[in-house]
């Protein structure tokens, strides 16, 4: 239960501390934030999938389900992110062309990442989970 908590927490952060808007008109400039908003996204994605292969099997088999669709959620996301990331950094000089395919992506990404806060909002912990909450650090 600590680690689906510190799950929960490490998303959130992420989400309160997210980079300023991509903004720039500046080619280059729009490369360097791109790469680092992708770059960030990518890792919380990763830490996030780390803490969720690491609760499979779970003591409760019932959330097993739940876990395995968060997985593909998020690792739908991740892949998506991360193609626009390579893209963008493989070229020299950021053209619209470019860039317009790498935000297309980031929107498919979007996508997964909407799935899997509906699947966490609609979670239905099994009580033996739940009371577990009490003794685990990341749910206080």
């Amino acid at each position: 239960m600590n680690r689906f908590c510190g799950l929960g927490k490490l998303l959130v952060t992420a989400g309160e501390t997210a980079q300023q808007p991509i903004t720039s008109s500046d080619p280059v400039e729009l490369k360097r934030q791109f790469l680092d908003v992708t770059g960030r996204l990518v890792g919380v994605l990763d830490a996030a999938l780390a803490d969720l292969r690491a609760l499979r099997p779970s003591p409760a088999p019932e959330v097993d389900p739940l876990i395995r669709q968060l997985t593909e959620a998020f690792a739908e996301s991740r892949a998506s992110i991360a193609t626009a990331r390579d893209d963008v950094r493989a070229v020299e000089t950021l053209t619209v062309e470019v860039f317009s395919a790498a935000a297309q992506r980031l929107t498919t990404a979007l996508g997964g990442l909407e799935r899997a806060v509906k699947l966490l909002k609609a979670a239905q912990l099994p009580p033996a989970l739940v009371a577990a909450t009490d003794a685990a650090p990341n749910c206080r």
